[in-house]
């Protein structure tokens, strides 16, 4: 069950759990915090790769 809660409540709408619903903006903005993470995620791992190279370690065999 979802309640809603008075629209003079900065919470909006609630899970039963508790939580409230996530805003188009709130979740917009996870969603690129995330796409950016995942970003400088893979940026690190071709780094380590290409050091990985250099040193003449095939990444794949590890």
């Amino acid at each position: 069950m979802v309640t809603q809660l008075p629209s003079s409540t900065p919470k909006g709408i609630i899970y039963p759990d508790s939580d409230r619903f996530l805003t188009h903006l709130e979740l917009d903005q996870q969603l690129q915090q995330e796409k950016e993470r995942a970003e400088q995620a893979e940026a690190k791992l071709e780094a380590l790769h290409t050091l990985l190279k250099e040193r003449g370690i095939n990444p794949e065999q590890l």
